[in-house]
């Protein structure tokens, strides 16, 4: 872990490497051979941490421990030294330092700072040309397209935040004021300038299916917006009460995916204990949650329709009936539908990396 007591070692591995002279313009800028054993720690140490599935909901749950580890991470240097970011961008582990830039983020945001965590999100796309011809092969956790997913998820939740004094501020008051409200909240003052839980979930780090070589969808922020729950390569949303999927996708600006029948009909005699382990895993409570920020308490009915079916007004759903072929134009007055909607169009990780500026240039 890249905690209080590991800051010993950060501050001579940022002197040794600002004494590089374009090392990652020489040779392979993403095999970390210089500090290997430092990189290797810490990057087992981390996974421990951020790699956990649910780390969005538990990350800024302060009873939980992994809030509390998230809070004691350090960060390598702050984004205002630009000193510190040459030297770091010719370095040979663009890898490792893009994750430990990642780590602070969310240390930030576990403190309620998303301003200051948006310096170091910065960071990330100033970082990631020097290394994106090798990140996605040099055995990191973490690709191209999840890191620039990433920085372009946070922009959005970010964008949808409430007003700030932060927009008042440059980025080295911003860094001053972050540290105060540390302080303060460590000392158990109430929060000055609170954002919502769901807003800064949307803005942590989240992992996707482990050995899933597919987009992650959930880091995609033109692709699954704010709201909605990504899984099964789609965007899983809730429409309005009587609209079908094909209008609620259509609202979202997205198209419907039809789901492939995936169950039998059942027998008639199937007890509801039985549900979970024949129909799978609902969308409806992860939507709900991901739209309140709150678990849900819902009742759970059985399924007779080619869609999950919530009736807001009683707190129940209905479980889809995954042996029923997907009507586009299906709906029923009571009904929220549960729907898989995709991306119209999405550019090409490529081309979004190609329109990054290479700054400073790597000569």
């Amino acid at each position: 872990m890249l905690q209080g007591a590991t800051l010993r070692y950060l501050v001579p591995l940022l002197l040794s490497v600002q004494g590089q002279k374009g090392i990652g313009s020489l040779n392979d800028p993403c095999d970390c051979m210089q500090h290997h054993d430092f990189w290797v720690a810490s990057r087992r140490g981390l996974m421990d941490i951020f790699w956990a599935p649910d780390y969005p909901l538990r990350a800024l749950d302060p009873e939980d421990h992994l809030h509390f580890s998230t809070r004691r991470q350090s960060c390598l240097y702050s984004p205002e030294n630009e000193e510190s970011h040459r030297p770091t961008a010719l370095s040979d582990c663009i890898p490792g330092f893009i994750l430990v830039h990642i780590v602070c983020m969310q240390r930030h945001l576990a403190n309620r700072n998303p301003e200051r965590a948006m310096d170091f999100a910065t960071e990330l796309v100033r970082l990631l040309p020097f290394g994106a011809s090798c990140i996605d092969k040099a055995g990191w956790p973490i690709t191209s397209a999840q890191i620039l997913g990433y920085y372009r998820r946070f922009r959005r939740a970010f964008a949808a935040g409430p007003y700030s004094l932060q927009g008042k501020l440059d980025m080295l008051e911003r860094g001053q004021y972050a540290t105060q409200r540390e302080m303060a909240s460590e000392a158990g003052s109430p929060d000055i300038d609170p954002w919502p839980n769901w807003l800064l979930r949307e803005m942590l780090w989240q992992v996707g299916s482990e050995g899933d070589q597919r987009q992650q969808l959930g880091e995609e922020p033109d692709v699954c917006p704010a709201g909605s729950y990504p899984e099964g390569n789609a965007c899983w949303l809730l429409g309005k009460t009587g609209a079908s999927c094909q209008e609620a996708c259509q609202d979202a600006g997205m198209q419907l995916r039809l789901q492939e029948k995936t169950a039998s009909p059942p027998d008639s005699a199937l007890e509801e204990a039985d549900w979970p382990a024949l129909f799978g895993e609902p969308h409806v409570p992860h939507i709900v949650a991901a739209m309140s920020g709150n678990t849900p308490s819902l009742g759970i009915q059985h399924p007779w329709a080619p869609f999950e079916c919530l009736v807001p007004e009683e707190s129940r759903f209905h479980l889809a009936a995954r042996w029923l072929d997907q009507d586009p134009t299906w709906s029923y007055p009571l009904c929220a539908l549960a729907c898989p909607c995709a991306p119209i169009e999405m550019q090409t990780i490529q081309g979004i990396l190609e329109a990054i500026p290479m700054w400073p240039s790597a000569v």
